[in-house]
């Protein structure tokens, strides 16, 4: 039973499961290895499903065949390149022997597939030790039948069901029995009456004026009770003891899992794969539905389908030691991205692969059981944007925000040696990068990491050295820095309020508008260590049209939700904003930023955290005339937003028309 209280996030979890893949989706029945629901099981579910296989007459005219295959994986697994080297025994191999030469497949004896919009198939890969000679398999899945409603119960609270019988007005009242906290049909009454559940539905339906049977929840689960019903009925769990021996065997033989009785025809079947290399076994097993449907009857409220198709399909595997199984080679000719991405998760061992599904196991170093899911999950472990516990505490300040804005207490000479002193930080954690150890498959991984965090580490430096050098591009820092604070101050909901007030409520004894509010307000917000170092990489790229790293480098920041990301952009922007106008002075009228969201919800929620940053930039503006130091233009800063014209209008003429309006 899972403890929702102390982990709300697995309602969540636990709720998708229900309703994509079942059981659990109706009301009928707490059991849900009984399960009852009101509608097709190929409507109701989308995933965890094995169709039977189409049929295709041959007098189907040309266009009409369907290619099930089509989106077959013939040789998914790639089991024959596997490094033996996934065993850490703490030896080097030699380059030239690091995996088992790949012997030639026939494809035509691989069992393809099937097309991933009705999957017929489905299964996992895995490997054990080459000693092994058995590994236990299991099968399980469910199949759901019709029910008649007169063979149907659903669960109600005893008081519901009685205010509910005895209502004056209740025409089906003498058909429905309550025992053990379920409500159902009264069989011999109903049989006496020779009603049948039509005509029952069509009285009980006449009655739909009496507002309190219609708004009661019994009259809803009578409801459900007169309506199409199907029944899920688990299969036995299928346990079969799979011998290793058969090396290269024909993977095309199906194996019997389930017969009709009457024809002998197999029905249900299971498909296997054994390769042996000097690293391991390497298995693959398929369970498929052998059923057949008739293309032209390939509807999902089609009945026969819905009683072949197979539900909530599973694969497990026990009764070994399971090797650390890699899909692809570590050290692949043509894909350097793998190979780093394969070098940097060289210590995440994934224990099998799934087809048309994925594979979780019960242990994350020693695992005894593997199992097929459609809902695959994985625990994110904690990550840190902040300094690390080695950080020199002296040099924490300059990411204050308030030490790099316009009221900084330092001077320049010492916020460019203390943004200095910051970079060697990133250089010593680099130094210690260097003392990682890496095989002959992962050295050159290694090093192109290493040479981009000292390519990085470079560019700051030449940055730094950029901002001491250019008074456009310091003035531009420190105006920036001051922006960020304001919109952080207005967007800090303990200072401001945690909701939207009206402007009669705001407290009249502060002057919102007097710069010396925010200049001696007690707030002192920080950088992370990513988002000044994401800014200063920028410093000389955003001024200098010409530059290399203006025309040839695209940064990228990756990170978690939460982490910062708006911030580190936002600043740039402020930056770009103000350093154009120094710059250009009355011709810096324009576009400076563009910014572009893939998600309505998130264009919304970043066009409001923008516009504080531009609102705090044109206040910080006004303060200033042609003859301060940080004076940056007279023309207002601005933000627009387009979404499209059913949100936003799209000309000119159009936003006058609703302005009038």
């Amino acid at each position: 039973m899972n403890n929702y209280k102390d982990e709300q996030r697995l309602i969540f979890r636990d709720t998708i499961q229900d309703n994509l893949i079942g059981p659990g989706s109706d009301v009928f029945l707490s059991d849900n290895e009984q399960e009852i629901i009101s509608n097709y099981p190929l409507s109701r579910y989308y995933s965890g499903i094995l169709f039977p296989e189409r049929e295709v007459k041959k007098d189907d005219s040309i266009g009409k065949n369907d290619n099930t295959n089509a989106n077959a994986e013939q040789l998914d697994g790639n089991e024959e390149e596997v490094f033996k080297d996934n065993i850490d025994d703490g030896n080097d191999i030699d380059d030239k022997k690091e995996y088992a030469k790949p012997k030639p497949v026939d494809i035509t004896k691989e069992y393809s597939e099937a097309n991933q919009y009705f999957p017929t198939n489905f299964g996992l890969s895995f490997c054990v030790p080459k000693g092994t000679k058995s590994v236990n398999i299991t099968f399980s899945f469910a199949k759901y039948i019709q029910l008649n409603p007169i063979q149907a119960k659903i669960e109600i609270q005893k008081d519901e069901y009685e205010k509910f019988i005895n209502n004056p007005v209740n025409p089906i009242k003498d058909y429905l029995v309550y025992e053990n906290g379920y409500m159902f049909f009264n069989k011999e009454t109903f049989s006496e009456s020779g009603l049948t559940v039509y005509t029952l539905k069509e009285r009980f339906k006449q009655q739909e004026e009496q507002k309190e049977l219609l708004y009661s929840s019994a009259y809803n689960k009578v409801d459900k009770l007169l309506g199409r019903l199907w029944k899920r009925v688990k299969q036995e769990p299928l346990k079969i003891p799979l011998e290793l021996s058969d090396n290269n065997v024909n993977e095309s033989k199906e194996l019997s899992l389930v017969e009709d009785k009457e024809s002998n025809k197999i029905i249900t079947c299971y498909y296997k794969k054994i390769y042996e290399t000097s690293y391991g076994k390497f298995v693959k097993i398929l369970m498929a539905n052998r059923e057949s449907q008739p293309k032209k009857e390939f509807s999902f409220s089609n009945e026969r389908l819905n009683q072949k198709a197979l539900f909530q399909c599973e694969v497990s595997v026990n009764g070994t030691t399971f090797l650390p199984y890699k899909q692809l080679l570590e050290s692949n000719p043509f894909d350097d991205e793998l190979n780093t991405i394969n070098f940097q998760y060289r210590e995440e061992y994934s224990y099998g692969i799934g087809h048309g599904c994925a594979v979780q196991w019960d242990n994350d170093t020693n695992p005894k059981e593997l199992k097929t899911t459609f809902l695959p999950e994985v625990d994110i472990k904690n990550y840190s944007n902040e300094f690390k516990d080695d950080f020199p505490e002296n040099l924490k300040e300059i990411t204050q925000l308030k030490k790099l804005s316009i009221w900084t207490d330092l001077d320049k000479k010492d916020i460019i040696e203390k943004l200095k002193l910051f970079v060697n930080e990133y250089q010593k954690w680099i130094v210690k990068q260097k003392e990682t150890k890496a095989n002959s498959n992962y050295q050159k991984s290694l090093d192109t990491i290493i040479d981009n965090q000292e390519k990085t580490y470079r560019r700051l430096v030449s940055n730094i050295e950029y901002l001491n050098s250019s008074d456009v591009a310091y003035k531009s820092f420190l105006i920036a820095n001051t922006a960020m604070y304001i919109q952080m101050l207005i967007s800090n909901k303990e200072l401001f309020g945690k909701k939207e007030v009206e402007l009669s409520d705001i407290n009249n004894d502060i002057d919102y508008n007097d710069i010396d509010f925010f200049k001696d307000h007690t707030f002192n917000p920080e950088y992370r260590p990513f988002q000044l170092a994401f800014f200063l990489l920028n410093i000389e790229s955003t001024i200098e049209t010409e530059s290399d790293e203006r025309n040839k480098i695209v940064d990228l920041l990756w990170f978690p939700t939460g982490g910062g990301k708006t911030e580190a952009y936002l600043a740039l922007t402020a930056y770009t904003i103000a350093s154009r106008r120094i710059l250009y002075k009355e011709k810096s009228d324009g576009v400076s930023v563009i910014m572009r969201y893939t998600l309505r919800l998130l264009t919304a929620q970043q066009f409001e955290r923008a516009t504080k940053l531009i609102l705090s930039l044109d206040f910080l503006r006004k303060q200033f005339t042609d003859n301060d130091d940080f004076y940056f233009g007279n023309n207002q800063v601005s933000i627009g937003m387009w979404v499209g014209a059913s949100s936003t209008p799209n000309y000119y003429k159009d936003a006058y028309k609703v302005y009038d309006n």
